[in-house]
């Protein structure tokens, strides 16, 4: 018996994926997620999806995303196991499931070690606003189903090489703006890699099957039925794809921003202390105290949450602080990261722009000297 528990952990541990899936499962069990509804969006897309099933197929006006291709699917499991709220909350626990599935099918595809791989799905699976919307009825990790889904199998497609296999990518790939239309950024994605991929023997064929998927089902999806209202006009506009010029150029202006810089570049900026000696590393963890102390009551990512450390599905402004979600020691961790970074690049930055300086002053007084 004691051979058999001992061979199952082991089991479990080489497969990272089924460990986190079951860690997850149990998870789910532990919070046990009945009663009513967690959003105000669950109800109305509660009642959009029996809409549907009726043979009422015009969307409400409540409604921003496409929600359509999650629609119609909730509707196929809805004729199974009925249309229950707890019903259609165990649908999205299968699709979430799914997803950290094909992450970790995506980490094997990419070659990750299984260490790395056990910590990203890990991170993945219990993100906050991944692991809360796997408990209600929201888009997002409906959305995310078809964008892993689609992205698994063009990682498939650059390695054979099978028409059949990109076709199934983008297949997906335009099912997944007929749940949110932002999955229309991978139409350019997968292009533009097949025309660098084949610049010289690039088939016709293929592009063609890239670019109809995505034309067809994101137009249908897009100009799909909707009722109008003048409380809630989510019409059809450009916005939904792209935010106004004016709001992107105040936007990249602001000194926010550099937070975000800050936070991509950690990786460059951390690799770099290496080429710094003790005096210097020191100033810059002593520097780093009080910008973390600004970046924290900046409230981290100000222009745009990243990881929704903060106002998780609190709807009011009020209750954003009050929110379980408010991660305050992860934010105060990232905070000081983040700006240990900042000061690290800043450090850098100004010293090389120093020794540049300093040798061009030297290149001149020799070449004067030369003269």
């Amino acid at each position: 018996m004691k051979n058999n528990v001992k061979k199952a952990i082991k089991y479990l541990l080489n497969n990272s994926t089924f460990f986190v899936i079951l860690i997850y499962v149990l998870s789910v069990l532990i919070i046990a997620p009945l009663g009513n509804y967690a959003l105000a969006d669950d109800y109305y897309y509660l009642v959009q999806i029996k809409a549907f099933s009726s043979g009422e197929l015009v969307r409400s006006a409540l409604i921003g995303p496409t929600f359509l291709a999650q629609n119609f699917l909730s509707v196929a499991w809805g004729n199974i196991f009925g249309f229950t709220y707890l019903s259609l909350r165990i649908l999205t626990i299968f699709i979430s499931i799914f997803c950290i599935f094909m992450v970790g099918n995506i980490s094997d595809k990419l070659g990750i070690d299984k260490h790395h791989k056990l910590i990203l799905m890990t991170l993945f699976s219990f993100n906050p606003y991944f692991y809360s919307c796997s408990l209600n009825l929201m888009t997002e990790n409906y959305f995310l189903f078809f964008v892993l889904s689609s992205l698994y199998f063009f990682l498939l497609y650059s390695s054979d090489n099978k028409s059949g296999t990109l076709f199934i990518s983008t297949l997906l790939g335009g099912l997944s703006i007929a749940v949110r239309q932002y999955g229309v950024v991978l139409f350019p994605a997968y292009l533009l890699f097949y025309l660098i991929k084949n610049t010289h023997n690039y088939k016709f064929v293929d592009i063609i099957k890239i670019t109809v998927p995505f034309l067809f089902i994101g137009t249908i999806a897009i100009l799909w039925p909707k009722y109008s209202s003048a409380i809630e006009p989510k019409s059809i506009s450009i916005n939904l794809f792209f935010a106004p010029p004016k709001e992107i150029i105040s936007k990249i202006f602001s000194a926010d921003i550099l937070i975000y810089v800050s936070y991509f570049l950690m990786p460059i900026s951390f690799s770099s202390t290496g080429k710094l000696n003790k005096k210097t590393l020191l100033f810059i963890i002593l520097i780093a105290l009080p910008i973390s102390h600004f970046i924290f009551y900046k409230n981290v990512f100000t222009i745009g949450n990243l990881l929704y450390l903060e106002g998780l599905q609190a709807r009011l402004r009020a209750s954003i602080r009050e929110s379980v979600f408010n991660n305050i020691l992860f934010k105060i961790f990232l905070s000081y990261l983040i700006s240990l970074s900042f000061t690290i690049i800043v450090t850098i930055t100004t010293s090389s722009v120093i020794r540049f300086l300093i040798l061009k002053k030297k290149i001149i007084v020799k070449f004067i000297k030369n003269k």
